[in-house]
């Protein structure tokens, strides 16, 4: 048997005919050996497709193809399936070489750097609305000045000011779990009820989206700290998974004003790096102007405009502008 008739009789394997596999281009064949070590990671971390799928937010489809050699894999594509399954560096290693990809990686330190200072700029783009980010068990790994300016009073000073934009210390505060009973965080949130249960809905939703029991465990230990304070004992957390808000509504108290805001979370890819996979960006947003000018002035009190002739307020940093500098 050559070469070529075994590689075709392995793809005959995967449910496909002869005219499928001669009608492929050229050096699809050969990604069998990528759908495989595929297949064997995803089953070594106990995922089925689904699970895979829907915590690498591709669809199930897509993935099946990528196991079958159906599609070929970009590196980005490869990037998130590796942090996705927290493989080793040999084990990516493995698996971007069978895809055809060469994987020259920069030091680790070099690395790290490099994901800290892509952190921060995100954070920094944010301003001057709060924003954090945090890990798959929702601790907080970094903020920027405006969320921290709020943080440092709900944690009573675990966190502060002076550390935005660098990586928190272990052990590092529970974004989630901070939240629940506190007399600050409701004097500061004026929606605290309906936001609290909107939150805690989406992390449910996150939560049993992903086979990791360590996120179950920690989930089950909320569900019994929600349950045990009185003011939220009567929140129903079994509701329909659909019923999670993807847009958190928070209406906030700042100084004399009150500024209605939204906040939403989107999942960052860092490449699996040790103690940075999993990560999550939660921004907050104005609903309307009036929101977005007193944000401002609160965020930034010495660049308002005033009668004498102040400077204007800043605006906020893009990112675009904050790559060209």
């Amino acid at each position: 048997m050559t070469p070529q008739e075994r590689t075709r009789k392995e793809w005959l394997c995967t449910g496909l005919t002869f005219n499928e596999i001669d009608a492929m281009p050229d050096g699809t064949q050969g990604s069998v050996n990528f759908g495989r070590l595929l297949a064997q990671a995803r089953k070594a971390k106990s995922y089925s497709q689904l699970d895979l799928a829907a915590a690498a937010e591709i669809s199930q489809k897509h993935l099946s193809f990528l196991e079958t050699g159906r599609s070929r894999p970009s590196r980005v594509m490869l990037d998130v399936l590796a942090e996705t399954l927290s493989l080793s560096e040999g084990e990516k290693y493995q698996l971007f070489s069978a895809a055809g990809f060469a994987l020259h990686p920069p030091s680790h330190a070099e690395a790290h750097s490099q994901t800290l200072a892509g952190i921060a700029l995100i954070l920094r783009s944010a301003e001057p609305f709060p924003a954090v980010v945090f890990d798959r068990l929702w601790h907080i790994v970094m903020m920027n000045r405006p969320y921290g300016a709020f943080i440092e009073q709900l944690t009573g000073g675990r966190i502060v000011l002076g550390q935005a934009y660098t990586l928190l210390p272990e052990p590092r505060v529970n974004l989630v779990e901070a939240t629940i009973g506190s007399d600050y965080y409701m004097s500061r949130v004026l929606s605290w009820r309906e936001t609290i249960a909107s939150e805690l809905l989406r992390v449910r939703w996150d939560v049993l989206n992903d086979p990791d029991p360590r996120r179950h465990v920690w989930w089950s230990q909320v569900v019994k700290g929600v349950n045990s304070f009185r003011p939220l004992s009567d929140l129903d957390l079994g509701k329909a998974v659909s019923s999670y808000k993807p847009l958190v509504p928070v209406t906030m108290q700042m100084g004399p004003e009150t500024a209605h805001l939204f906040n939403s979370v989107m999942r960052l890819h860092t490449n699996g790096e040790a103690g940075l996979s999993g990560l999550r960006v939660k921004i907050y947003y104005p609903l309307d102007d009036r929101a977005e000018q007193v944000v401002r002035e609160h965020t930034f009190p010495q660049a308002n405009v005033s009668a004498s002739g102040g400077r204007a307020p800043e605006k906020p940093v893009t990112v675009s502008k904050a790559l060209a500098t």
